[in-house]
Order: structure tokens, then sequence, then C-alpha cells
């Protein structure tokens, strides 16, 4: 079905298109958003990333996953913004974001309700302290699912590389949790 859809992008079928953009177009803007944290500059970067994989449809082999060739496309992208703009990352509510990181369900007990919420306050701003290539490590591994092999073919490298990314995005993770896990956390 995704193969019949890809093809007729690369023919030049509009509607086809639309139905691919449809279909991704939250997920890349939600990888867009993590990795910028500008919900603005995400929405740009979204439409951006969009006129790239248009344009490069035709280049599109079959050899990788779509979802591979097209995260690739969407983090080289941002991570490129990150490099050109050399600034720091902005706090932003995560919460504006499609897919929480964990369960904040309003049912049972209001003080594992708030530990949880905490818990979910400290870790996002946690990865929003993180490296921009160690935020879409993370945003890419943790929260879209990605494994090791996968991110290496979406940023590049070696399976290697891409699971001491992962491990290195790891430890800075926990290096910047540790005053809350010592407080009695998880």
């Amino acid at each position: 079905m995704e193969a019949d859809l890809l093809r007729r992008c690369r023919e030049g079928d509009h509607l086809a298109f639309a139905t691919l953009l449809d279909r991704y177009q939250t997920p890349v803007y939600n990888l867009a958003w993590r990795i910028l944290q500008d919900p603005e500059e995400a929405k740009d970067a979204t439409q951006e990333i969009f006129i790239r994989v248009y344009r490069a449809l035709p280049g599109y082999r079959f050899e990788a996953r779509f979802t591979t060739w097209l995260y690739r496309i969407a983090t080289n992208y941002c991570l490129d913004l990150c490099r050109s703009h050399r600034r720091n990352p902005r706090p932003v509510m995560w919460e504006q974001a499609e897919k929480p990181l964990g369960p904040t369900s309003g049912q049972g007990d209001p003080a594992v309700i708030f530990e949880r919420q905490r818990l979910q306050e400290t870790v996002q701003q946690a990865i929003r302290e993180l490296p921009p290539k160690y935020r879409a490590v993370i945003t890419l591994n943790f929260l879209e699912g990605f494994t090791a092999r996968e991110i290496a073919g979406i940023m590049g490298g070696s399976v290697r590389t891409a699971e001491t990314r992962i491990y290195r995005a790891k430890t800075l993770l926990r290096h910047r949790l540790e005053p809350f896990l010592g407080k009695g956390g998880p």
C-alpha cells in the first residue's frame, strides 16, 4: 500500500502526496519541535522538510523503509538549523506535543499522579537541556521507537555510532536527572 502510494507520488500524483503528507505531517512536526524547541520554527521546518521530500522522491530507491528515509531528511534538516543558528534551546512546554512521555491518567491516587507529572516535567526539562544531536537520538529512540540500526540509517553512520550516541544521550540525561533521583525519585 505505502509502496504504491510512493510510486504514485513519484509519478506526480498530487493527491497521493497529500495523503502522504497527511499521514506523516504530525510525526515530522513533533520530531522537529523536539529538536528545535520552538513551535513556530518547527512548523516552518515541517513545511521545508516536505518540500525537500517532494523534490527528493524521484531519487527514493525503496532500499530503506520510507519512514527511515523521511526521518533522515527531517533530522538532518533540523540539526542543520540548530548548527546554523548556534543558539541555546529555548524552553518550550512539551505538553503541546502530540505524544506525551508517559501515562498521566487522572485516575488513581493524587500523590502518585502528582509524582508521575513531576517526573515527566523533570525528564522533559532534562531532554530540553541536551545538545541537539542527543535530543534527536533520545526522540528517535525513546519517543519514536526507532532501533539503533534505524537511527544509524536516519542520522548516518554505523550502528555502533548510533549505539554510542544513544549511550551518551542516556548518560547525559542520567546526570541531569541525578538531583531528582537522589531525592527519593524513581
